[in-house]
């Protein structure tokens, strides 16, 4: 009889680790089922020792230990995973639990015994070194050919990650040609029979291979892998959403170190904290990033405030945008046109009293959208909607009015002035998922000539069109995040990236500096923009910030705040109401411990935190500060 140390593979669970007996025969560093309250999770055996061994620590414990009765062993990770994903969890403050069970797609919790009973060969291990490859799209990826080629003559698999699954299947694509018999597409997105064949393919192939992929599926193991590629490298699709907030770019930095391989990072315009790092001599440049990246196209700025005064109100399609419609349509080319915000319009405020229309559950603004004939209002935090046949909440003034411009709207405007005209959508509301954006992008790209029109999901999907617009970005000036100016940055060269001949942007503030970096292609000038503004500010790389979110009634949370001033007195801590300071009728509030960039996290500050209650999320290097 063993007992057994299992660290639960979970997104929450109540202890690092759990102990169980069991009369079967288990290693370490195996995955085995054991019972978690009333279910059966998956968990990974870290320690085990005999019953007899330890019958004095058994007598002394207050519960009484659950049997695993039937195990079923396997062995799913590499050493070196399991330790990476232990230095992740030390870094991101989170259990490893939960930390590896973001690091590993559901899929493979549920693979078929036979493919998992042989314990991972151990690393073989080449050389280590950091690149960076800040190019256009078509100059990356002739670089990553040669990379392929070269790790694949040497007897070495590679792995290539993208942000998104759309992402991964454009670069299967342009990757493959030449070398398809080594090369592995898989992703979340299949099913599981085919994802079940792949990885078979994967794990006993004797031949190195090239597998193109997501971030997660960089847990799939092999012993050969000489090089990981991590492209698209400023997208935060990298980075989860919620607890633990792994962040693949970090995971892959940690184990490409692990297993002595080389690691790529590429992009249009790679993190201001990644061209820092780049400048400090932490990272290899594989050829000197661009300074101007030489737009063969045109990109033009639209100061939309003429255009109000001229026409007396508030036009959508500016006149230089519609004549290139016009123009698209004339010569049955294809036209790409943007919009940042989902709905009809993105804001709705009183006309009396001025105060914004927000969720009754979460306070978030709400979004005016129609369906049939009638208006309703949906909060895009919580998912709430209600009738948009409202009084005001807090003059009960009828004059609410609609602001900005949403998704809705535009189509709406370009149907009214283009009758017949079909126009095609990609956006969350209408293709959520990647099969039904993709079934939009394939009607689009049979149409001879054809409008799309798309939030920041449809980038990712997007093709090269012959022109392009950015009907309204000016909402993303408004909010109070550091990094904003490099998502615009990022985001517009993007669209321009994949326009062959005229981009408009369209804007109410053209005095914003960064439209004229997307205008000029001068990232590197960005860049010393940037730095120097984070560097007066103490941002980023200047700095490493930690972010406790903690939400309940609305005494409740500001005693709270009171507790972790106290609790963190020895360090730099503001406390604050969240950008969205309501969900779910619970009130929210951060709390940002800054710290310098050059220490580290003291075994002080970091037993503290983890020592937290699960109502406070720790986020270590957060997306935002909001």
């Amino acid at each position: 009889m063993q007992l057994i140390e299992v660290i639960p593979i979970s997104k929450s669970v109540p202890k690092e680790s759990l102990f169980y007996f069991t009369g079967k025969k288990v290693a370490c560093g195996s995955i085995i089922s054991v019972p978690l309250r009333k279910k059966e999770i998956k968990g990974l055996v870290i320690s085990k020792k005999s019953v007899s061994s330890s019958k004095s620590e058994l007598r002394q414990q207050r519960f009484s230990l659950r049997k695993v009765a039937d195990p079923k062993p396997q062995y799913l990770f590499s050493d070196s995973f399991f330790e990476s994903a232990a230095e992740l969890s030390d870094f991101s403050l989170h259990p490893l639990g939960s930390v590896i069970h973001s690091l590993v797609p559901s899929v493979f919790l549920s693979l078929p015994h036979e493919l998992l009973k042989k314990k991972k060969t151990k690393q073989k291990g080449y050389i280590h070194e950091k690149y960076i490859i800040q190019a256009s799209q078509e100059e990356r990826f002739s670089h990553y050919k040669n990379i392929l080629r070269e790790q694949l003559a040497q007897k070495r698999s590679v792995v290539f990650l993208s942000p998104s699954i759309a992402l991964s299947e454009k670069a299967y694509e342009k990757l493959a040609k030449g070398i398809g018999a080594h090369c592995r597409l898989i992703h979340s997105a299949m099913g599981k029979k085919k994802i079940y064949r792949i990885v078979e393919e994967i794990l006993f192939s004797p031949k190195p291979l090239v597998l193109i992929t997501t971030g997660k599926f960089l847990s799939i193991p092999r012993s050969d892998i000489g090089a990981i590629i991590l492209d698209g490298e400023n997208s935060s699709f990298y980075k989860e959403k919620k607890r633990p907030y792994t962040d693949i770019r970090d995971f892959a930095e940690i184990f490409s170190k692990k297993i002595k391989a080389k690691l790529f990072l590429g992009d249009l315009y790679l993190r201001t904290e990644t061209l820092w790092r780049f400048e400090a001599g932490e990272i290899i440049e594989f050829l000197p990033p661009k300074t101007n990246l030489n737009f063969s196209n045109e990109a033009r700025l639209v100061d939309m405030r003429q255009k109000v005064k001229k026409a007396g109100g508030f036009k959508i399609v500016g006149k230089e945008l519609e004549s290139l419609i016009k123009k698209s349509l004339k010569e049955r080319e294809k036209i790409f046109l943007f919009v940042a915000r989902h709905g009809l319009h993105p804001v709705t405020v009183c006309g009396d009293c001025g105060k914004s229309v927000s969720c009754e559950r979460c306070s978030s603004p709400v979004v005016l959208h129609k369906a049939g004939s009638k208006n309703f209002f949906l909060c895009h935090k919580c998912g709430r909607s209600r009738s948009a046949e409202e009084r005001c909440k807090k003059c009960n003034s009828w004059k609410l009015v609609p602001l900005g411009i949403g998704i809705e709207l535009l189509e709406k405007k370009l149907k009214e002035n283009f009758r017949g005209l079909k126009i095609f959508r990609i956006n969350g509301d209408v293709s959520p998922t990647f099969s039904k954006a993709t079934k939009v992008l394939d009607e689009f790209e049979k149409e001879e000539g054809g409008l799309l029109i798309g939030t920041e999901m449809a980038v990712n999907y997007l093709t090269p069109v012959s022109y392009s617009g950015i009907v309204s970005m000016d909402s993303f000036f408004s909010i109070p995040d550091f990094h904003i100016n490099e998502k615009i940055l990022n985001l517009s060269l993007r669209i321009r990236e994949k326009t062959k001949k005229t981009m408009i942007i369209q804007t109410r503030d053209p005095e914003q500096p960064v439209l004229e970096f997307i205008k000029s292609g001068y990232v590197m000038d960005f860049y010393r923009k940037e730095i120097e503004e984070r560097k007066k500010f103490g941002f980023p790389p200047f700095s490493v910030f930690i972010k406790i979110v903690f939400s309940g009634r609305s005494e409740e949370v500001l005693k709270e705040g009171e507790k972790l001033k106290e609790y963190f007195n020895a360090f730099d801590i503001s406390v604050y109401p969240g950008f969205v300071s309501k969900v779910k009728n619970k009130y929210i509030r951060n709390a940002i411990i800054k710290m310098d960039k050059n220490s580290r996290i003291e075994p002080n500050l970091k037993k503290k935190i983890l020592s937290l209650p699960p109502k406070f999320s720790v986020d270590v290097n957060p997306d935002n500060l909001l």
